[in-house]
């Protein structure tokens, strides 16, 4: 973008000294091209390479440290959600799913590759007779893709004017409670690490 402004400016300044400008402006315009080519040497180039340079890279890195990143979270609800049993996976394996679907819906309203991949709610849903009913998880719920049938209509439910890139988080939530009842996280304190809300923001 910068270089493209650039650009456009050299281009108007351009047509406008050949174009524009008459014989007593030109001359104007050549002896304050003159002046500044003679003072330039008063800041050294390298100065101002090296401050633009330090400015792009800071830039892009904000960019890349505002990117939500669901690996830790994904590794800490792998890590506290015990149990080797099919229910147990299941639990965790939505957990994660519940995750991907949040960056998926932040994704597409910033990435014009996901919006692509995905240009309308209806490409995250995929219905499907293959889904796993597990008692005490609503059928519907444990199909293997970003969001069920049943999820996208009880998204589609909740009316609010911002974007509810929180819902999946908070089914989420309602998993991991569900299985700190079942005794499926052994301690309070991993329990309470896990439902800390700000550490979802951070990542959202």
């Amino acid at each position: 973008m910068e270089l493209l402004i650039w650009c456009v400016l050299y281009a108007c300044l351009s047509i406008m000294y050949r174009l524009i400008l008459v014989k007593h402006h030109k001359e104007i315009f050549e002896n304050i091209c003159i002046f500044f080519n003679e003072h330039s040497s008063f800041i050294p180039v390298t100065f101002m390479l090296g401050f633009y340079v330090s400015a792009v890279f800071n830039r892009w890195r904000q960019v890349f440290d505002n990117i939500g990143w669901i690996d830790q979270p994904s590794l800490q609800i792998t890590q506290s959600i015990r149990g080797e049993d099919e229910r147990s996976k299941m639990i965790r394996r939505n957990c994660i799913r519940y995750l991907v679907l949040m960056e998926a819906l932040v994704f597409r309203d910033i990435s014009t590759l996901v919006r692509r991949r995905f240009p309308t709610m209806n490409h995250l849903v995929t219905s499907g007779s293959n889904s796993q009913v597990i008692s005490g998880i609503p059928e519907g719920y444990l199909l293997r893709s970003l969001m069920t049938a049943r999820e996208f209509e009880e998204f589609e439910k909740v009316s609010t004017p911002h974007a509810k890139y929180w819902l999946p988080i908070q089914w989420l939530l309602s998993l991991v409670t569900l299985a700190w009842d079942e005794k499926k996280i052994k301690g309070e304190v991993i329990y309470v690490s896990l439902v800390d809300v700000s550490g979802f923001a951070r990542i959202a």
